[in-house]
């Protein structure tokens, strides 16, 4: 299969991703493990789109069907292009960017093993096939690979057409697992074989949120922002921030200075560190700013909260 071809393989499905998130955030049980799927995005960014350095707590694969993309990992820098994809573990520090002036199209898929509490654990049956695929994907190296013969992409079109046909979600989530199992292939060695509901709109859309949280507490150290965690989860910022308000009660902004504050004040208390130091560590480039904030949402300043060690209310 030519390159040329992912590229309007993609293109002349690109409705389909709408019918796609019917499957979002609904476990399926193989073997004792929960698999869940936690995105399915058709990505067609503007021209020169980055994303600072970041971690998530799930796995993501990145797949290119037009134009190319960097991803850096662990400082090595990484082009991938058309017909070549990646995934990226849970807690990799990574980021993305483009040549000035260019673009690219894709896909990214997201999803999570764990038990009926979200850790990943081991299956039921010792040696189990879902323990296989675990073991090999937490483990699997992040460099491109190259999708031979086009079989990953036609994993993930016939899923798409499933959709786009109304099929049931629990086919559809048996066809995305079948996906997963395809990638277990490429990264093991094996050699691969080719053989959207309205009244649910809530559900996803406090998932979506959901993960959005996710996100700022695995990287509010970083110096991230309102447009980064929008970035995370493949959506506008402005209408992330409207369903984060409708879901939380909170901005976005304001829940990223009450983690970060809420985590100042156990460093405040708890240890010997600066006010200076504090500050660093929890994600505030400016001292001054810190500080101010601090007094805004305690009504004292981590100064005098630190020599009294006075408990505050959250």
């Amino acid at each position: 299969m030519k390159r040329e071809m992912y590229y309007e393989m993609i293109l002349e499905r690109r409705s389909f991703f709408d019918n796609a998130q019917s499957v979002l955030y609904e476990g399926l049980n193989i073997n004792g493990m929960d698999f869940i799927i936690m995105g399915i995005h058709y990505t067609d960014y503007d021209k020169d789109w980055s994303v600072k350095k970041h971690k998530h707590s799930f796995y993501e694969l990145h797949y290119i069907v037009k134009d190319c993309v960097y991803t850096v990992i662990k400082g090595i820098e990484n082009r991938i292009e058309a017909g070549q994809f990646y995934l990226m573990p849970p807690y990799l520090y990574h980021s993305h960017h483009q040549d000035p002036g260019t673009s690219h199209v894709g896909f990214a898929l997201r999803w999570d093993f764990g038990n009926n509490q979200g850790k990943c654990t081991k299956c039921s049956r010792p040696g189990s096939e879902m323990d296989k695929i675990v073991e090999v994907l937490s483990n699997a190296h992040s460099f491109p690979v190259e999708d031979k013969d086009g079989v990953l992409i036609k994993r993930f079109t016939d899923f798409l057409d499933m959709a786009g046909c109304g099929s049931k979600s629990s086919e559809l989530k048996l066809a995305f697992l079948l996906i997963i199992t395809c990638l277990y292939n490429f990264y093991s060695g094996i050699k691969p074989k080719v053989s959207f509901d309205a009244n649910n709109n809530s559900f996803l859309e406090n998932g979506i949120v959901g993960t959005a949280i996710e996100f700022i507490e695995d990287n509010y150290v970083q110096d991230i922002d309102v447009n980064d965690v929008a970035m995370s989860v493949h959506m506008s910022y402005s209408h992330l921030s409207r369903l984060f308000k409708k879901y939380t009660g909170e901005t976005i902004n304001y829940h990223i200075n009450k983690i970060r504050l809420q985590k100042a004040q156990k460093l405040l208390s708890c240890t010997d560190k600066k006010v200076e130091e504090v500050a660093a560590e929890v994600g505030f480039n400016s001292v001054y700013y810190f500080c101010n904030t601090f007094k805004k949402f305690y009504g004292i300043s981590p100064k005098s909260y630190k020599a009294g060690k006075q408990k505050l209310s959250e």
